[in-house]
């Protein structure tokens, strides 16, 4: 399938997070949140999720880090509620927003802030899928997010991580969609692990 972007490009894949969510699938998804996050450090957690996008995605996170912390909590934001439910900060707390998916940055931003009026210093965001593509301003979607709004923006997911399970056909695509919109880093890496493909242009 395809997708047609909001800015009028469209990317030769379809993504999106699994509903209903299944007991197996929430599994996988919560050991998943302990692989992207650097969670060793974290001795407090609170998770932030935004509605409504974002509270099934929260929750696997919750479940999973529940499994290597003893204090994870999550609260719900609502970006048309008066979100007068947020608890008061506390010290050494981990903050973490969680939202399903990113464009603009413009709801991390509105969280990021909301939290900070209640004394929190939100400086982590997960979100499901990372497209890994060069934005019009020259720098990738993570990066923009992480200099304009001060936040480290992880990823349960990579168009790389689509690359080993699709046909040769779709990979072919996903591939030459690349070589034009993704970020150096992404074709370097696809330069470097040309030779696990077979029947791939030259990347140059």
């Amino acid at each position: 399938g395809s997708t047609m972007l909001k800015s009028g490009r469209t990317v030769p894949y379809v993504v999106r997070f699994p509903r209903p969510l299944h007991k197996s699938v929430q599994e996988a998804l919560a050991n998943r949140s302990r692989e992207v996050l650097p969670w060793q450090h974290w001795p407090s957690i609170r998770i932030f999720g935004i509605a409504w996008s974002g509270i099934q995605l929260a929750r696997v996170v919750r479940d999973g880090l529940r499994e290597v912390s003893d204090s994870v909590h999550m609260n719900i934001l609502n970006p048309r509620g008066s979100n007068a439910h947020i608890p008061a900060a506390t010290e050494w707390t981990r903050v973490i927003i969680v939202d399903n998916a990113v464009t603009t940055g413009a709801s991390l931003l509105w969280a990021k802030q909301l939290l900070e009026r209640s004394g929190y210093t939100p400086n982590t965001a997960v979100r499901f899928f990372d497209r890994e593509e060069i934005e019009p301003n020259g720098c990738s979607q993570a990066e923009y997010i992480q200099r304009g709004i001060g936040i480290n923006l992880f990823s349960f997911f990579c168009v790389r991580d689509l690359l080993p399970i699709v046909t040769d056909a779709e990979r072919q695509d996903i591939l030459n969609y690349l070589v034009s919109h993704g970020t150096p880093a992404v074709r370097q890496d696809l330069k470097d692990a040309h030779a696990l493909w077979t029947g791939t242009r030259s990347i140059q």
